[in-house]
């Protein structure tokens, strides 16, 4: 049906692959992973591509999955970052009305920004706003504690420094 493949299509972009079994792969590679993450990113996917159909949002958009992948990095962040244990119904609620709000924030973005791409700033502006709001931000360490964590990446100081390219490309989902 259409729908899944625009929806699987919009998975597929997060990795610029505009093809249905690239998004395909890449959530069973994410259920494989997580399941939790998986259920939000393709619950994720799936509304933002609802949404932006039922408001006739640029069809064409659409069908390419231009309107889904915010959607499916909206789900995946409040997997892992909101407060919640695994399978619990408010990340599933909150991630319903994420992934929607992406849809009207791109458009607004794609209005102001004539014909610069807004890529992910959908998916930053509404996942940064909803985790501002339940989640406090991190005191700073005591002195003490700095001062351990200092020690400890001393020790694997190099390793750490080269893998983390590689760590940081792994992170995309």
């Amino acid at each position: 049906p259409p729908v899944v493949d625009a929806t699987l299509r919009g998975v597929g972009q997060v990795t610029f692959c505009n093809s249905p079994m690239s998004g395909a792969l890449a959530l069973a590679a994410l259920g494989v992973g997580d399941p939790w993450q998986a259920a939000l990113g393709t619950l994720g996917a799936s509304t933002s591509t609802a949404i932006a159909s039922a408001t006739q949002l640029d069809s064409a958009s659409v069908r390419a999955g231009l309107a889904g992948y915010n959607g499916c990095l909206v789900g995946c962040a409040f997997a892992v970052f909101l407060p919640q244990p695994a399978w619990a119904f408010p990340a599933a609620i909150a991630t319903l009305g994420g992934s929607a709000a992406t849809v009207f924030v791109a458009a607004a973005l794609k209005s102001k920004a004539g014909t610069v791409p807004q890529f992910t700033l959908a998916f930053n502006f509404t996942t940064l706003a909803v985790l501002a709001m339940v989640r406090p931000i991190a005191p700073t360490p005591p002195a003490a504690e700095a001062a351990e964590l200092g020690a400890a990446a001393a020790d694997g100081a190099l390793l750490q420094t080269l893998s983390t390219p590689l760590v940081g490309i792994s992170q995309i989902f």
